[in-house]
Order: C-alpha cells, then structure tokens, then sequence
C-alpha cells in the first residue's frame, strides 16, 4: 500500500474513528522508522499522538513490563557474517529475554537506540541501530 492510499483513507475516515485514525498512523510511523524515514516517521508519529485517545492512567505497580530479545546464532564458522535481531517484545518469546526497566512510551511510540558492543567481532556495520517501539504492540 503506497502513503497516498493512507492519506486517503485517513482523509475519508475523518475523526469519525479516533482509535482506528492512530493506529494506521503509529503503523505509518513505524514503518517510515523501519525503513530509516525518520522525519517522515516522526511526523506521523506527532499526528498519531494528537489522534490517540489518552492511555488510562495507571498505577505504578501496574505499568507494562517490555522484553528485549536478542537473537544470534549460538555458532557460526570464523569469519562467517552473523545478524543479531533485537525486539522490544510485551511478552517474553521463546528467545532469551530480559525484562526492561520501565520507561514512558506514548500513544505515538518511542525511538530507542540500540547499541551492540563486544569483544573478539569486527563490525561491517553501525554498531548503534534505532528501534521504534509501538506504544501497544510489539
């Protein structure tokens, strides 16, 4: 589906569904993040914010628990490419995860940056990578 077909749909719903109109603009965003569109990303992102219907308050002991999973291979042959995939998860996976220290994602989502640093591997790319965190999905 091309941007323009999003504009028109968003143009023919109107304010008529609020909660539908955010969140075909959080997706808008985070593909636009995803595929390193980040003005574009960030636009959007302001208008599903302005959109959103406010989350409920919540109390502090029921704040949602995030999870990051990492996932590499556990052996590779020397001098093998290896790809990490890193998630931001509501529920932990079958991969090793770890609960994340609480921190505010609003109805637009957050950008996260993500940094990869150990010893004995050669980077062939950004060792810091952005991830965009939807505020109710993974």
């Amino acid at each position: 589906m091309r941007e323009a077909d999003y504009e028109d749909f968003l143009a023919a719903a109107g304010d008529g569904v609020p909660e539908v109109r955010a969140k075909v603009l959080a997706q808008m965003a985070e593909f636009a993040f995803a595929t390193r569109r980040h003005k574009e990303g960030e636009r959007w992102a302001a208008r599903a914010g302005a959109k959103a219907p406010a989350p409920a308050e919540e109390e502090p002991h029921s704040r949602r628990v995030r999870f990051l999973t990492g996932i590499l291979p556990e052996r590779a042959p020397a001098g093998a490419r290896l790809s990490l995939l890193v998630m931001i998860a509501l529920q932990r996976g079958a991969s090793p995860s770890t609960a994340l220290k609480d921190f505010p994602v609003p109805p637009s989502g957050v950008v996260l940056t993500i940094t990869v640093s150990t010893s004995g591997l050669i980077s062939l790319g950004d060792l810091e990578q952005e991830l965009f965190v939807p505020f109710d999905a993974d």
